[in-house]
């Protein structure tokens, strides 16, 4: 599976923070506040998305694997049999 687009999870709140910072006192606060509700909005599904991905299209194959695995061991070295 290709993470490659979870570093913006950091970057656009980042961004987002910054300009509001360096330009919030020349803009109106209403888009000042627009750009950073933007940027966390952004943040939050992207955060979703990569959530979802790993627990039920990747984690699921992984951890059905960790069971059988785990599974395999515990019966091999069980003290009763």
């Amino acid at each position: 599976m290709d993470y490659s687009y979870t570093i913006w999870i950091l970057i656009v709140p980042f961004i987002a923070f910054l300009i509001t910072g360096l330009l919030g006192n020349r803009m109106k606060p209403i888009h000042s506040g627009l750009i950073a509700v933007a940027g966390i909005s952004v943040s939050t599904v992207l955060s979703l998305i990569t959530a979802y991905k790993y627990f039920f299209q990747i984690g699921m194959s992984d951890r059905s694997e960790e069971r059988r695995v785990g599974k395999e061991c515990r019966s091999r070295w069980s003290p009763y049999h």
